[in-house]
């Protein structure tokens, strides 16, 4: 099994990690990714044993994550070589490296030569530390309150946005619900900013998985105010380090402030729809990009973010089916 399975496309389920190789503030962020891509390769074809020395040179680099060492650990286990194997893994687990549930964990056959050793219950056991502690963050938070209000503004952020989108004005002009969501924006953005300053970002630890995605959104739509989104992506940067919030949304708030300051884009998050007369979605075009589409695709993945095909394919087929449950006739 490897790390891509493990939070990825089949049971997806958001990991935190350390991702500074993501950050252009690294010089190293490239020579990580090919070495990355291409044990990617080796491991998604079970040619294991190939996929050990581009995994090593990944974590003689700083940017090493701890996925890295579990995926070593499975490359390790295949060969048997179970000293090298066992360490790999007790490392992923001391760097908080987990499954969604522990009898995952247990079931993974790639790991079966490292469980028959006295090591494999030490480990388990901080595995299931890991698991007990993400639990206890992801779900509600310790400001219920705050969660609640922060939920009632997304459902306001998206209200105009969902008309606007159908194509419904509901009897007043277009330009009228853009200044209603204008206005709404504001109002939003302005509440954020307050909290922001006074309790740090609103993520898991405070008003659990729902509240989080909701400030990130108020964030990602102030493109009113790309002052306040940049004065945001730093602090969205330190709690994903922590844990504290979904790597994603550094992906796509960076995206948004180049888009925003017309510059390229670096994960490939942000597109332009293109309509037929009726207002129908036929197409989406990507913005400007950094990097190719095989590197811009290798950084995607490691924010958990599908390929730019699959995710311009899914949201063509979301906005289209919208279009169609506005306009049944």
């Amino acid at each position: 099994m490897t790390h891509i399975q493990e939070f990825g496309f089949k049971k997806f389920i958001v990991f935190y990690f350390i991702f500074q190789y993501f950050s252009p503030l690294f010089a190293q962020s490239v020579e990580y990714l090919e070495h990355r891509i291409v044990a990617d390769s080796f491991m998604d074809n079970s040619i294991y044993y190939k996929a050990i020395s581009p995994l090593k040179k990944c974590i003689k680099l700083k940017d090493s994550k701890r996925t890295d060492y579990y995926d070593l650990a499975i490359c390790y286990a295949s060969v048997k070589d179970l000293n090298k194997g066992l360490k790999s893994l007790n490392t992923a687990a001391q760097k908080g490296f987990r499954y969604s549930k522990i009898e995952d964990f247990d079931n993974d056959v790639d790991l079966k030569p490292l469980k028959e050793t006295k090591k494999w219950l030490k480990i388990r056991e901080k595995i299931v530390q890991n698991i007990i502690t993400y639990n206890k963050n992801i779900v509600n938070g310790s400001d219920s309150l705050l969660q609640k209000e922060l939920l009632v503004r997304r459902e306001n952020d998206q209200k105009y946005r969902q008309l606007l989108g159908k194509g419904i004005y509901q009897g007043i002009t277009k330009d009228s619900i853009l200044n209603l969501e204008l206005q709404t924006d504001k109002d939003n953005q302005n509440f954020v900013k307050n909290i922001i300053k006074t309790r740090g970002w609103l993520g898991f630890d405070l008003v659990g998985k729902e509240g989080d995605n909701a400030a990130w959104l108020i964030v990602q739509h102030a493109d009113n105010d790309t002052s306040f989104q940049k004065e945001v992506l730093p602090i969205i940067f330190d709690a994903c380090k922590k844990g504290n919030t979904n790597v994603s949304n550094y992906a796509y708030l960076y995206d948004r402030i180049k888009i925003n300051t017309n510059q390229r884009q670096l994960y490939g998050t942000q597109f332009s729809d293109v309509k037929d007369e009726k207002g129908y979605p036929i197409d989406l075009i990507f913005k400007p990009m950094q990097e190719s589409e095989r590197l811009t695709n290798g950084r995607r993945r490691y924010m958990f973010l599908a390929t730019l095909d699959q995710y311009k394919k899914s949201s063509l087929e979301y906005f289209q089916k919208r279009w169609k449950n506005a306009h049944p006739n």
